[in-house]
């Protein structure tokens, strides 16, 4: 029989899947991610995990939430290429802009 999750973790392992899945949530709506709560929810994983494993069952739970940390990585890589691509565009298209409004101007 495995050794029960202990309280701490299990604590510190809610409060950042939480944070995780509300900024997921809300990356997937188009929103932004507040940071704020991420770091809260690291910061007491952290605490947590200032300990090894205490069995195969809490070493699948973090195995499982650092997937969830790899996921939301992945997705917040490609928002910001996203959004680097879109003011690219909004770049190009002010520059485009005043070139025409200087060229009507001279």
């Amino acid at each position: 029989m495995s050794a029960p999750l202990a309280a701490d973790r299990v604590e510190a392992w809610r409060a950042l899947q939480t944070a995780l899945a509300a900024a997921r949530e809300r990356l997937a709506a188009g929103g932004s991610v507040g940071l704020e709560p991420l770091e809260r929810g690291l910061e007491a994983f952290a605490e947590a995990e200032r300990r090894p494993p205490a069995g195969p069952e809490e070493e699948a739970a973090l195995l499982a939430l650092l997937d969830e940390l790899e996921g939301l990585a992945i997705e917040l890589a490609a928002e910001r290429e996203r959004l680097r691509g879109e003011l690219d565009r909004l770049d190009r298209a002010d520059r485009a802009r005043r070139g025409y409004a200087a060229a009507g101007a001279g």
